[in-house]
Formats: structure tokens, sequence, C-alpha cells
């Protein structure tokens, strides 16, 4: 198959130079060869977790690539390098490291993905897109569902929002005194308004971190 191919060269990275042997600590790496190193890095495990969620199709495998560089921008940003146009190519990244400043260990070298990985590849990046938390998350509704344990510090409340221009159940937790408003809005069948981070958590939404709980008068 026909390869689409991107070079990183390190060559301008700054020359290593020799420290006095009874140095304490030792010297960082250059800004822009951390920067090409964790590149290489994270392409190397996107590779392979799509390789391990093309056989198995699931997520599992990029959800553990997470700590390794894996996220949504880079799963979107390789599958817009390959492209769309409907051709049985690889795209294939080569790193030239600077032999002025080694590289500890085994550097990155060559990191392919076949075609058959790329589809894999950006549905992983839409998935994780959709599961990004939304910070500072307005959400306003009515109580549907209230939960809590006799002589508990805090209660379960389920309201019922608009999320992504459709309606959806957001569970939340509330303490002691935010309960008791939204059993109150509950009762008098109005609705509330809380500010938080909006997590999306399979097929329904949590909202951590709530704060601001206010009954709409309206």
């Amino acid at each position: 198959p026909v390869a689409r191919a991107v070079t990183w060269q390190d060559t301008r990275v700054t020359p290593l130079l020799e420290t006095p042997p009874d140095r304490l600590f030792e010297t960082e790496d250059p800004f822009d060869r951390r920067v090409t190193q964790t590149l290489a890095e994270s392409l190397q495990a996107l590779d392979r977790a799509a390789e391990q969620a093309t056989l198995t199709r699931k997520m599992e495998a990029f959800d553990q690539a997470v700590p390794l560089g894996v996220n949504a921008n880079l799963c979107d940003a390789v599958a817009g390098l390959w492209g769309n146009e409907d051709l049985q190519r690889n795209l294939e990244f080569s790193f030239s490291w600077s032999p002025a400043r080694p590289v500890v260990g085994e550097p990155v070298s060559r990191v392919t993905f076949s075609s058959d990985r790329i589809p894999v590849i950006r549905e992983a990046g839409r998935q994780m897109r959709d599961r990004e938390p939304l910070p500072d998350f307005d959400l306003r509704g009515p109580v549907v569902k209230l939960e809590r344990a006799e002589g508990a510090p805090t209660g379960k409340v389920t309201v019922i929002g608009i999320v992504e221009d459709r309606q959806a159940r957001v569970n939340l937790e509330m303490n002691a005194e935010s309960y008791h408003l939204a059993v109150n809005a509950r009762d008098q069948g109005k609705t509330v308004r809380i500010v938080g981070k909006l997590v999306k958590e399979g097929r329904g939404y949590h909202l951590k971190d709530a704060r601001d709980l206010a009954i709409d008068e309206e």
C-alpha cells in the first residue's frame, strides 16, 4: 500500500555538555527534545491501542493508553493526516534524533499506522471527545429523583436538564443543606439551577463538584 510519511528531525536540539561528576541533580532535556519524545511515545502507544482495539472492538485499550498521552486530539490529528480518501495506504511517522544529544534508552524511530486502524482511531477520538468533562456546566431543570439514607451526610439527586440540545437525566450528590433545597424545589414543582463539572458515564451523566445551587423562582 502507498504510505503517507511525516518526519520529525531533532537536529536543532541543544547539544549535551558534560557536567561535573559531583553534581547532585541531573540535567533536564531541553523543551524541544521532551516535546518530540513525548509525541513519539504517544504515537507508539496509540498504534498499540489501535491494534488491540481492532481485535477486541472495545475502547478499553484506548482508555488504558490515556496516561501515555493518547487523547481525542491525538486521535483526530492522526486521522486527519491520513485523510478521507478511500485509499488502502499506511500513515508513517519517522523520528531522527540528533547525535549531539543522545537519547537515553531506545528512542522511537518509526511508527506506522496501517489503513485498517485509521477508522478505529477516528471512532476512538469521537468517543473520547464525547466523554470529555464540561467544566462550569450550568444545569437547569426539575428534580425527578431524591435518595438519601437516614442520617447520611449527603444525598443523591437526579435532575432532568438540557445536555447537547436534548433532555438528559443528570445525577449528582448534595450535602444536607443543598439536598433540603432540592426537596423543596421538587415539592413546589420548581426547577433548580446548579453549576459543576459534567461528566458522561456510560449512557448517563454525572455532575461533579456541584455548587451554587438555587431554586428558580420564575
